[in-house]
This record gives C-alpha cells, structure tokens and sequence, in this order.
C-alpha cells in the first residue's frame, strides 16, 4: 500500500491509486457492490483479499428459479452453490453492526424458506440501519420471522412480499423504537394498526387485506404515500397529524365508500403538498371562504 501510495503522490500514471485509498474509502467503494461482487475484489490483488468482511453493508441477491422455470422444480446445484456462499458470508463477515442489510430472495419453493429465515435472522444480528427484505414468488408471500431486539437501531425498513400479521403489529408499536421510515410493498397485511410514535414516512403500495380498514397512528408522520391498496375499508389516519405536510393518494379502490374516502380526506388538513390521483372530484369553496390551505371536495 504504501509503494502504491507513493507511485500515486509521484504522478506516477501506471500506479494503482484506487487500492492506495485508505480502508475506509474502500470499504465505501466495496459498500455499492452486492455482496457477491464485493467478495470477488478478493482476487484483484493482496491489497483487496479480505477488505469484503469489514464492510458494514450486506447484500444478498438470489433468484432461486432458472430463466427456463418448471413448476416445482430448480436447479438444486444452483441452489447448494448459493448456500455454501451465502453461508459462508455471514460466516466470515466481521463488522461489528451494519448500516444496510438488504435480502433479495426470489423462490417457488416452500421448502427453502427456513433456510431463508435463518439469513434473514443472521442479517438482523447485526442490528443494521437500514433494511431491506424482498421475497418474489408465484406460490405467496413470505412470513416475516420475529425480529426481535435487533431492532433497535433500526431508521428505515422497506419489506415487499411479506405476509404481517398481528405481531408484526405488535412489533412496531414497542420494537421498533427508533424507526423514521417505513415502507410495504405488495404485502398481506393482516392487521389492524400502523402505530409509531418516532415514524415519519410511510409509503403503503399495492398491499391488500379484505374485510378491515387500517388505521395509522403515527403522530410525527410527515409524509404519507398510499398507492393501489386494496383495503374493503379504506385507510384511515387516527389523532393528531401536526406535521404531515406531504401526502399522495392514487387510487383510491372504487370498493371503498364515500364515507371512508372522506375519513382519509378530512384527516389531512396539515398538508402543504398533496396529490389526489384516480379520484374524480369537485373543488368549490363554501362562505364563508375557508383558511387558505382547505379545501372541500365533494364525491
């Protein structure tokens, strides 16, 4: 290193300046790489071989099913291949916490999921900052293991493919005790409450459950964003919203009356920036004019 660092500070063109950097600016280069690649920097030269275990990052990304996908059938190479490394990861992976943990798993196939939840479970050990799980599969969602305390530095969380029930509820009430950014994609929700009292941005899309209305409590949200979610219901916003100022709706399901779109509505009175897309309405003004910022629409 220090040969190449001198090359480098004599303008020496043929010098390998990027591995002259200190560890810490590798291991912010390494940082954008998915786990595999930054693995495979081992091989660039003796300066590399190692750098990959100190990484505070972890990014797994994996697709179970080849191109060519056969029902209920995968390529079992493939699959024994992508243990061995991944388990080997976590295995020689050495830094004490992580500032991103992101899991990328698509699979058809019920059998492999305990293996799953055990990385997911080996990921979170490292009480990460941000994380992110997303499972892709034809046969249903993904149940999301219990978390349990290494949660707690966590700020953002973007789940997609996830079945939550009542104790991933639970879990954001009391568990997640610092979590400012929340994101569910294509998720079953099986639960009733959306309840923080630290989140301050939560993005709902393209989730579904029948029969129920879900009702966010988060009295420090600042920005909501609620796209195709199918809800019998609706969503509705429950106490005090003083700092909500950015909201965008599209669309609201035709299923939901008249009633719980209002409800919604009605609850974002704070907001400085909102977007209402996929729903017809009428705006007028009713005297005596309302405060500057309020608006009625009618259905």
């Amino acid at each position: 290193m220090e040969t190449a660092a001198k090359q480098t500070r004599a303008g020496d063109s043929t010098g390998d300046r990027l591995s002259a950097l200190p560890d810490e600016l590798l291991h912010h280069v390494l940082s954008f790489l998915p786990s595999r690649r930054a693995v495979q920097t081992g091989v660039l030269s003796k300066r590399w071989t190692g750098l990959w275990r100190s990484v505070r990052r972890i990014d797994i990304r994996f697709d179970v099913d080849t191109p060519n996908y056969v029902c209920n059938s995968y390529s079992k190479e493939k699959w024994e291949k992508a243990e061995v490394f991944i388990n080997n990861l976590f295995k020689f992976h050495d830094a004490p916490s992580l500032d991103a943990f992101q899991i990328y798993i698509g699979s058809n196939h019920n059998d492999l999921l305990p293996t799953i939840d055990r990385w997911v479970c080996q990921g979170m050990e490292y009480r990460p900052h941000d994380v992110e799980i997303v499972y892709s599969s034809i046969e249903g969602a993904y149940m999301l293991p219990h978390l349990g305390s290494s949660t707690a530095l966590l700020k953002k969380l973007y789940l997609s493919g996830m079945y939550l029930d009542y104790s991933f509820q639970a879990q954001l009430r009391s568990g997640f005790p610092v979590l400012e950014d929340l994101t569910l994609h294509d998720c079953r929700t099986y639960f009733d409450y959306i309840q923080s009292n630290t989140l301050k941005k939560f993005v709902l899309r393209d989730c579904y459950r029948s029969s129920k209305m879900l009702v966010i409590r988060a009295p420090a949200l600042v920005s909501l964003r609620i796209v195709t979610v199918l809800y019998d219901n609706g969503v509705a916003l429950d106490g005090p919203m003083n700092y909500l100022v950015n909201a965008y709706i599209f669309p609201f399901d035709d299923g939901n009356s008249n009633l719980s779109r209002v409800s919604l509505l009605g609850s974002l009175f704070n907001v400085t920036n909102l977007e209402l897309v996929g729903l017809s309405a009428q705006v007028c003004s009713v005297p005596p004019f309302p405060p500057p910022g309020m608006f009625i629409l009618m259905f």
